[in-house]
């Protein structure tokens, strides 16, 4: 004993040793992997929903602001009946409004078409002056009644009572407001503005699936080409083009949305994504990142996309490619 309380340093100091040495390490990789400016891809294709669960409409640019690209995902429907609630994506047969397709005349009008149905027309205009409908028991947000034509036509194709409902930029009060989103944790957030992923990734999972999985099943706003599969995951901060700055807040967790396209329904995308991708700390499978805006702008095809900070990732339980963003890593 009087051997050991003579000698404790000693004994300690290969232990501090290591601790410095690793710490060294951490710092020098940091410095040079996580911080440094790396183009990552290009810009590839363009999407929006203007109708949440609709057709993707494909633009040559968008309009990145603080809430949302575009005119992505300002109207959502909503079932009626028992209560106001939105449609959900967790569904276990076709979906009829995914044959939903849309077109724009600049961000003002928006017209809606479905087979064998007249089309929809919709004025922006309208939708701000439309009825206010608060749903403070679900999440607080500000929306307005499209109205009843627009009620009329989607309820029809449909098949029960549904209400399509606008989300306006800003409430009465003039404050931000956005749609809200399940965050990983389970708690409402709004909803962030842009969805990005790979072209690589889309192929690598059709690869390991055996089958062709399509980018459209995953509606993100940006498809990037020219990254390695599955790394955007690890994108903390991007550049995109010459101007525009965002930043990731969580990985997309999926629901069974993603078996529907085209009207057909089938649950081999999902369980594909179970068994090759990664999975958030609740167990759900993830494909795509959801990124906030650090600085807005326009985004054009063709644009350059530019890491500025990577991201680090934490391995959750047994799973095999089971991941967290540690964002600020």
């Amino acid at each position: 004993m009087e051997f050991l309380s003579a000698n404790r340093s000693w004994l300690l100091a290969p232990f501090l040793t290591m601790n410095a040495t690793l710490s060294f390490l951490e710092s020098v990789q940091r410095f040079c992997c996580f911080d440094r400016e790396e183009v990552v891809g290009t810009v590839t294709e363009i999407t929006i929903h203007p109708v949440r669960s609709t057709k993707p409409l494909r633009l040559s640019s968008v309009n990145l602001r603080i809430t949302a690209a575009g005119r992505n995902k300002q109207i959502a429907i909503y079932e009626t009946v028992p209560n106001l609630e939105r449609m959900t994506g967790h569904i276990s047969k076709p979906c009829e409004s995914l044959n939903i397709t849309s077109r724009m005349s600049g961000e003002e009008k928006l017209t809606l078409s479905y087979p064998g149905k007249n089309d929809l027309h919709i004025r922006y205009a309208d939708c701000e002056n439309g009825r206010r409908i608060w749903i403070t028991e679900k999440d607080g947000r500000e929306y307005r009644e499209v109205g009843p034509e627009a009620d009329k036509w989607f309820s029809e194709i449909l098949g029960r009572p549904v209400k399509p409902l606008y989300c306006p930029r800003t409430n009465g009060l003039g404050e931000w407001n956005t749609t809200v989103y399940r965050s990983p944790d389970g708690a409402p957030v709004p909803t962030p503005p842009l969805h990005i992923i790979s072209n690589s990734t889309v192929d690598k999972l059709s690869e390991v699936s055996g089958q062709i999985v399509e980018g459209e099943r995953f509606r993100p706003n940006i498809m990037v080409e020219g990254s390695k599969p599955f790394d955007e995951e690890l994108w903390h901060v991007l550049r995109i083009g010459d101007q525009v700055e965002v930043e990731q807040t969580f990985l997309n967790p999926r629901c069974g949305v993603v078996n529907a396209l085209n009207g057909t329904y089938s649950p081999a995308t999902l369980n594909s994504l179970f068994k090759h991708g990664y999975r958030d700390s609740r167990n759900r499978p993830c494909m795509g990142i959801y990124m906030k805006v650090l600085r807005p702008g326009i985004i054009r095809e063709g644009d350059t996309i530019t890491l500025l900070k990577r991201g680090n990732v934490k391995r959750v339980g047994a799973y095999k490619l089971s991941s967290d963003i540690i964002i600020g890593a």
